[in-house]
């Protein structure tokens, strides 16, 4: 069977596309690159889409029809494009993009009544399709992660938020970046718990290194096993990641659906800053131990790190296939 990318293969041991020419990596600038470029295209026919039917040129069910079908398209091909193509993805995917695409198709719906009701000026639609199109970004981002190979060997696995340098960001993604290199999984992907919300145009990056490196780089002890590389290591700070997000994407929703101005949006990011620190507080002094427990374990069970468990990412085992719609990063001299 062709590959993902002719002239390319997925080395599943590093996770990276590798040239078959010159058997070079790909650089991530590529691959990011890549994934813009999708996301920008894709962007655009749905603008286009909405100013046309914004100016009664198509019908509601044209461009609703049409509508879903982008998104859909675009979220399984930046799925794929992480996981190293369509034979790679698990059922797990395909479910993990049918829950994301059937959270925007009501948004569609939504869009498409107000339209007819004349509720909706077209800046406005046209921000709304931005959010969908973020989604698909952010869900391409999510799926590398959890598809990274295992660090093994004494290797353990960091990663950096990156800035682009032609884009606009908020003191989120500021602070983000300017934390450098974290274990992995300290990092929200790029498109969550910011205020850029979908139109975030971050990336972020990973490397596996030894891990008195990784001490070194991120500055923190001497060791660093790999259990203590999981995302929210106790039960406070995984509640608090929780609630954050959830609270981010609700805002970010009603920003992008045009619901609340900017300087709402903004005000209500330093609302929930302050009531996160007014629940951490309430709870070290209430039930401190929560800031200490694994999330993983319930109150009588041992962490990982008492167990002595690794807490490795699990290696996906999935095969070759072809994908042309990314064409731009396979064409040969």
């Amino acid at each position: 069977m062709p590959d993902l990318l002719p002239g390319y293969t997925w080395d599943r041991q590093r996770s990276r596309y590798r040239s078959g020419e010159t058997g070079r990596f790909v650089s991530r600038e590529a691959v990011t690159g890549l994934l813009e470029q999708r996301v920008d295209s894709a962007e655009i026919r749905m603008g286009r889409l909405a100013a046309a039917y914004h100016a009664g040129e198509i019908s509601p069910a044209v461009w609703a029809v049409q509508m879903r079908e982008e998104v859909k398209s675009l979220h399984l091909q930046n799925i794929a494009l992480a996981k190293g193509g369509w034979d790679r993805l698990t059922q797990q995917d395909y479910g993990r993009v049918g829950a994301a695409v059937k959270a925007i198709y009501p948004k569609i719906a939504g869009s498409t009544a107000d339209v007819q009701a004349g509720t909706v000026s077209l800046p406005q639609l046209q921000a709304r399709i931005g959010d969908y199109a973020g989604s698909a970004r952010r869900l391409y981002y999510q799926a590398e992660r959890e598809g990274l190979a295992a660090a093994s060997g004494g290797m353990v696995t960091i990663e950096r938020r990156n800035l682009d340098p032609a884009a606009q960001h908020c003191g989120d993604c500021l602070d983000y970046a300017a934390s450098g290199w974290q274990p992995v999984g300290t990092l929200p992907v790029p498109g969550q718990a910011c205020r850029c919300g979908s139109r975030c145009r971050c990336s972020i990056e990973y490397r596996q290194v030894q891990a008195d490196e990784a001490s070194a780089m991120i500055g923190g002890a001497a060791t660093m096993p790999q259990a203590n590389l999981q995302e929210a290591r106790n039960v406070g700070e995984w509640l608090e990641s929780r609630l954050h997000l959830l609270f981010t994407q609700i805002a970010d929703d009603m920003f992008g659906e045009g619901r609340l101005s900017r300087d709402e949006r903004i005000a209500l990011s330093s609302a929930i800053g302050n009531a996160l620190d007014a629940f951490r507080g309430q709870v070290e002094a209430s039930a401190a131990g929560l800031y200490q427990r694994d999330p993983y374990r319930d109150p009588a069970s041992p962490s990982p790190v008492e167990m002595g468990e690794a807490g490795d990412l699990a290696a996906v085992e999935l095969s070759e296939i072809a994908l042309s719609e990314f064409a731009p990063l396979t064409s040969r001299e």
